[in-house]
């Protein structure tokens, strides 16, 4: 349970393609839908990104999701046609009164 679900969040994993190989026989990388969940997006201040990297990145925000869901440091995640990779490793919150997954994601540059 989150206190403020406002966005709809797509998980990606990353693996091999069971159907697409390079021509070396090589399953290509790919990403595989693992689903959709709400969850609570917000951008990081200046204050939080010091802490937490000793520089201060744009286009880097926080995202809490339900414990259920399926997410690694390997996924990535769309958010209104956006793409983000994970920062670090996800944090699991189990022992508050709110249960919840912490992910710290910064925009993918294309």
């Amino acid at each position: 349970m989150i206190f403020f679900p406002n966005k709809t969040v797509t998980v990606y994993e990353y693996g091999e393609s069971t159907t697409e190989y390079n021509v070396y026989g090589e399953p290509i990388p790919a990403y595989t839908t693992v689903g959709e969940y709400r969850g609570d997006f917000q951008p990081i201040g200046p204050s939080e990104a010091v802490e937490m990297e000793g520089t201060i990145y744009t286009d880097t925000y926080k995202l809490y999701l339900p414990l259920t869901t399926p997410i690694t440091r390997t996924c990535e995640v769309s958010i209104d046609g956006e793409y983000y990779e994970i920062i670090g490793s996800p944090e699991v919150y189990d022992h508050t009164y709110v249960g919840h997954i912490k992910v710290i994601l910064q925009k993918k540059r294309q």
